[in-house]
Order: C-alpha cells, then structure tokens, then sequence
C-alpha cells in the first residue's frame, strides 16, 4: 500500500485530535468533558472514510453526529461548544478527501477560535457595549442579508439605476465609519479633539465642523484644538474616498489618486501643527469626544437615497445638457454631501454612462462645494474667529489638489 493512499486518513485523523486535545485543555479547570482527543480524532478519520465511499455516507454520517451532538446538549443543558466542534470535525475530516489543504486550514482556524474563549468573552463583557452589538447586528444585516438578494441590473430613468452597485457603497461606506468609530475606541477620544474630528468625519465632516465651530464660542474654549479638530473631520473624507473609489472605480480613483494625496497629506501636517503646541498649553481641557453609534440604519438609508438621486439628476442633466449638466448637478450635490456626488460620478463611469474626464471634474467639483459648505458653517457657528482661520487653512490643501488634478490632464 502506498503512502499516499492512507495520508487522507493519517490527516484527517491528526486534524480531529488536535481540536480535540484543545477541547480537554480547555475542561482542565474543573469542566466536565465526556468527549475527548481520542473521540474527535475518530471522528474525523469516520468523515474520511465516509467521503472516500460516497456522498451519501457523508450526509448520513453527518446527521448522525448532529443528532447525537444534539442529544448531549438537550439532556446534559451543556454549552455546545465541544458539540459543534464535533461536527465540524466531521467535516473538515469529510473535506481532507477531497482538498487537504484546505481542510487544515479551516480547523487551525477551529482551534484558534476554541482557544480563544477567554478573551472573546472578556473583549464582549469590558469591551462591547450593548449599542454596539445591536448596531453590528445592523451592520451585518444590510451587508450579508440585504446586500446579495438586490438586483444587480440597470434600473430605473435612463438606466441610472444599480441597486446592487448602490448598496455597495453604503455597506463599504458604513464599513468604513466602523473602522473610524474601532479606531477611536482604542486611542481614546480623550487623546485630543484631532482623533475627536477625524473620528467624527467619518459620518460627517460638514457637521463636524459646526461642532467644533460651536463648542469654540463657549468660554475659555481651547480654540487652537478644536480648529485642529475641524480639519481632523476634513481629513477623513480623502481617506474615505480612497477606500470607496477603489470598490466604485479603480479607474477613476487612479486619476484623483494623486490630487487626494496632495490635499490629504497638507491636511494631515496642518493638523498636527495645529494640535501638538495648542495641547501641550490646554492642561486637560481637550476632552471633546463625538457623540456618535458606530452603525445608524438612518443614515445609511439617507446615503442610498442621496446617491441614487444623484445618479438620476446626474443623467438628467447629461440627456439636457450634456456634460455641463453632469458637473452642474454633482455641484449642486456637493453642498450637501461629498461622498455621495464622487461616488455617483464613478459609478457612471463604471457604467458606460460618463467619460472618465467628466467623471473626475464631476468629482472635483463636488469636493469643491461641500468645501464651501463647511467653510460657510465654520462661520455661521464659530464666527469670524473660528471662521478665518479654518478657511486660511483650507486654502493650501484645496490649491494642492487642484494643481496635481491639472497636472494629470483632467483639465486638458
């Protein structure tokens, strides 16, 4: 008998001991554990031998480990941790007949996740908060229920309309806002009103900024900070639309990569000049943290509709008035939303509607307006005070992007 005929066995056996070897580590405190290595390496040598005969076995053996996995549970009022991994040692001793490879792998993957009960219960018991469960739980709905059962077909006036594309962008968009709200989570807000603002830009960089601009007219306010803090919330919107252009168009994202870096990079510098010396003179008085969830439905909900009213005011306005009407309604976007007006013109081009040309002025000049937009709120709230010198800093940042778009021809 060659080797090579009995390695499956010899795999599928050694992948089930070393789950259950886990197993009895773990009930070495006290717990009680009637299933042991030697079960579980049986176990999966059961699911090679069955996928070495037929599928048939498979599903039998299968249902026969569930019901006696399901049996243990229901009588003993147990966890059923050590039932599940008994199962799926079944498997993955099934799946070593046909991909070894891959059977291996997705049993380390088993044995981390077994060993790591200590700290997944600590991380959920200090660390998760019952709002950012349920939020998570949000999160996960819209991308893996919502998101593969839309159609991923032209909809709508003039074909504007991809429902699936669409909700792409928001999962990623929303995803992205996570990412922010778990980055301050473990720098702490408390670290200055910079990590405060970027965190905050996330959802909204217009409305960040009325807020530092706001909390600067309140009494001995740290106003050098919460200036650096309005340009951590302008921070965040290059860093979101170079994530989000890469899922919308890596073409378009290829042409305004270099003017986001320009204007991302002079940001960055500004804030950090701004914020270390205003710090270091504040004493404490830097505690400005966003009062936000990391996942909101409405929110998410209020993007899908403002992007997929672009996108048709978009075509609109290319059926009346060609490319102009294009720019002029991504424009007039813009003064609401950044994201939504850049994702619309990319996801036009993706679609055959815009040329790549169009769709980066189109981008451009949104950027542009929402620009105004938070220079206008800086004022309206904070005052010439707060206003000037945000709009003195938004100057540099907004010259360098446009000098690197021109460099790269989008106004050839």
């Amino acid at each position: 008998m060659e080797l090579s005929t009995i390695t499956p066995f010899i795999e599928a056996a050694a992948l089930g001991l070393g789950v259950g070897l886990e197993r009895e580590w773990d009930s070495r405190d006290g717990g009680e554990l009637a299933t042991g290595s030697r079960t579980f390496a049986l176990v999966g040598l059961l699911g090679c031998v069955a996928a070495s005969l037929s599928p048939y076995m498979v599903a039998a053996g299968l249902l026969a480990i569930g019901v006696v996995a399901y049996i243990r549970t229901a009588v003993r009022d147990v966890g059923a941790t050590t039932e599940v991994a008994l199962v799926g040692t079944y498997a993955f001793g099934a799946l070593v007949w046909s991909n070894a490879q891959l059977a291996l792998g997705l049993a380390v993957v088993a044995v981390v996740l077994l060993a790591s009960k200590r700290r997944i219960h600590g991380l959920t018991e200090s660390w998760l908060s019952q709002v950012e469960v349920d939020d998570a739980i949000r999160f996960f709905v819209i991308a893996f229920v919502v998101l593969p059962v839309l159609p991923d077909r032209a909809l709508g006036p003039w074909g504007a309309i991809n429902p699936y594309h669409i909700w792409v962008l928001v999962v990623a968009m929303t995803g992205i806002s996570w990412l922010g709200y778990i980055a301050v989570r473990l720098v702490g807000a408390s670290n200055g009103t910079l990590v405060a603002g970027f965190a905050g830009g996330f959802i909204s960089a217009s409305a960040t900024t009325a807020s530092m601009g706001s909390a600067s007219r309140q009494p001995a306010a740290p106003k050098a900070l919460l200036l650096a803090g309005a340009i951590g919330a302008s921070v965040a919107t290059p860093v979101q639309l170079f994530l989000v252009l890469g899922v919308a168009s890596p073409t378009v994202l290829s042409t305004m990569a270099a003017p986001l870096a320009v204007a991302l990079a002079i940001l960055v510098a500004e804030g950090v000049v701004i914020f270390f010396p205003a710090r270091g003179r504040a004493h404490g008085s830097d505690r400005v943290a966003p009062n936000r969830r990391p996942f909101s439905l409405l929110p998410a909900l209020s993007l899908a509709a403002l992007i997929t009213v672009v996108l048709v005011a978009s075509r609109w306005g290319a059926e009346v008035s060609g490319s102009a009407g294009t720019l002029a309604t991504t424009a007039l976007a813009g003064f609401a939303d950044a994201h939504a007006p850049v994702l619309s013109a990319a996801s036009l081009f993706t679609a055959g509607s815009l040329s790549e040309h169009v769709a980066v002025l189109a981008g451009s000049a949104a950027l542009l307006t929402n620009t105004v937009t938070k220079v206008g709120l800086a004022f309206v709230t904070g005052g010439a005070r707060f206003g000037v010198p945000f709009v003195a800093l938004l100057v540099l940042p907004v010259a360098g992007y446009t000098m690197a778009l021109s460099a790269n021809g989008a106004f050839g």
